[in-house]
């Protein structure tokens, strides 16, 4: 079950997909949907719903820093925005 959870929180991160969001990112949670999607089939089903709520709160935080953080470098480095 924890492995499921993660995959969510981790789905879709890679350079490719981070560098393709807009430059000012969504302020409404990335990826909440289908967390919530899945909370409600096996085997999340029956899962604590603080646990669901931890596991969105992750993906909110972390794929803004993210993205921050690869942007930052990207300057630094004086690379071109992807």
């Amino acid at each position: 079950m924890s492995r499921a959870l993660e995959n969510l929180v981790f789905a879709g991160l890679t350079t490719e997909n981070l560098s393709q969001l807009p430059a000012s990112l969504p302020s409404s949670p990335m990826g909440a949907r289908a967390i919530d999607s899945a909370a409600k089939a096996s085997p999340l089903k029956g899962i604590d719903p603080g646990v669901i709520q931890t596991a969105k709160a992750s993906r909110d935080a972390l794929v803004p820093a993210v993205v921050k953080a690869m942007r930052e470098l990207r300057t630094r480095n004086n690379q071109p925005p992807a």
